[in-house]
């Protein structure tokens, strides 16, 4: 063996051993430090988990701030939505022989934010078709009564921000009910004569009206006209309703009931052009009770010719209007010859042509305000025909012009309507839910 060669080999070796020295040392302190790096490392990942707990409870923070920023921003941006209350306040008052009850009534914003608002004024609008021979069409004038409700700050009543509500009052009775239905009568009268072909006859409604002046968050002025509603609703009236109707007078509610219906027979006059007879109330000159009792089914039928009625609604007509007896009221109405079937058929078609009703609520209505009988009031619902789908279907439409729901809170107002639950889902899903 060369030198050379065994010098290398010693050299192997001798790095060999160092390499084996070192691993050992190596080895030595990793083992004599184990618990150290042990510890060392789970101290370090418990510092990047609590980092990473930081960070990501920092992102959270930040993600529900913007989130609530953009759902308030959404909330303030909504439209207003009102609800209505009516408490009766206890005791009443005479005024120009009616009595009068007294009602509050407190209207809050639940919808989009508002400041500087009033409520300019509250009022009941009558509202009078008239059939235009000339057209084909019913012809709507509108009468303003400025005195039927009190607001609680004079002329306006300002709106409380902390609660976010208006309150005022209404004075209630039976007066505008007869000031209607003799309007009508007179109306129909003289109409009757002059169109003996036509076939329409006039009718007579009328709708409490809000209206309301606020500035949003926005800084944005809005002039809003809104009808009381149904179970506390408030509705935006449309401005096509405005357009298509001509404004004829308001009126002072406290004025004579006669002299009432003399000034707007006078606007009517002008407007049409038609002389309208001012009859004044009938009095009765018949000698015996005989005559008395063929008048009374002469002029039942004739109201009967014009627009229906149910049998005690038409026996307080010819008490109340007409000055027959009670005696003669009756014996009019019971020789007159109606159905009283029919006649609910009639006014609930009436009722329809004006609004959407479900079943349940049209006979509810057919009863209190008409005077039907429970059965008659069925029976006129039932022979309507009426397509209670269609009528929550309608009746979704006019919720959804003022406000947004969900499909679960319409459904639930249809259904308070009087609608079925599945009415109420069609209704829903009609109007694109």
């Amino acid at each position: 063996m060369s030198i050379k060669n065994k010098n290398t080999k010693e050299h192997d070796v001798k790095t060999h051993n160092q390499r084996e020295k070192f691993l050992e040392r190596t080895r030595n302190i990793l083992e004599k430090n184990k618990i150290f790096f042990e510890i060392f490392s789970s101290v370090l990942l418990a510092l990047m988990s609590i980092t990473i707990s930081i960070v990501s409870l920092a992102l959270n923070k930040r993600s529900t701030e913007v989130y609530e920023k953009q759902l308030e921003i959404l909330e303030n941006d909504r439209e207003p939505y009102f609800t209505m209350e009516c408490k009766p306040i206890n005791g009443s008052f005479e005024e120009s022989d009616y009595c009068f009850t007294k009602k509050l009534y407190t209207i809050t914003n639940i919808g989009g934010l508002i400041s500087d608002a009033y409520l300019l004024e509250v009022e009941t609008w009558l509202e009078i078709r008239i059939p235009n021979p000339e057209s084909g069409q019913l012809s709507t004038y509108r009468i303003c009564f400025t005195d039927l409700f009190e607001k609680t700050e004079g002329i306006i009543s300002l709106y409380n921000e902390e609660s976010k509500e208006f309150n005022f009052y209404s004075r209630e009775n039976d007066k505008l009910d007869k000031i209607i239905h003799e309007l009508e009568i007179e109306l129909n009268k003289t109409y009757s004569e002059k169109n003996n072909d036509w076939t329409h006859t006039v009718h007579i409604s009328y709708r409490d009206i809000i209206i309301i002046e606020y500035v949003n968050y926005k800084n944005e002025s809005y002039h809003q006209i809104y009808q009381f509603g149904n179970e506390g609703k408030m509705f935006l009236m449309q401005d096509d309703f405005l357009k298509k109707s001509i404004f004829l007078c308001s009126i002072n509610f406290n004025e004579n009931t006669d002299k009432i219906i003399q000034e707007i027979c006078k606007e009517l006059s002008t407007k049409t052009g038609l002389t309208i007879n001012k009859t004044a109330q009938r009095k009765k000159s018949f000698s015996t009770f005989e005559q008395n009792k063929k008048e009374a089914v002469s002029l039942a039928k004739r109201y009967l010719s014009t627009m229906p009625f149910s049998y005690d609604g038409l026996v307080e007509q010819l008490e109340t209007v007409d000055n027959f007896s009670h005696a003669e009221a009756i014996y009019g109405v019971d020789n007159c010859g109606a159905d009283w079937n029919e006649q609910a058929v009639k006014q609930a078609n009436n009722y329809l042509g004006f609004s959407a009703y479900s079943h349940d609520k049209l006979v509810e209505n057919l009863k209190l305000y008409e005077k039907f009988t429970h059965e008659q009031a069925l029976y006129g619902a039932d022979n309507c025909g009426a397509n209670w789908n269609e009528e929550a279907a309608r009746l979704a439409m006019n919720y959804l012009r003022t406000t947004s729901f969900s499909k679960n809170e319409l459904i639930k107002l249809l259904e308070q309507e009087g609608f079925t639950h599945e009415q109420a889902v069609y209704g829903a899903e009609q109007n694109g839910y």
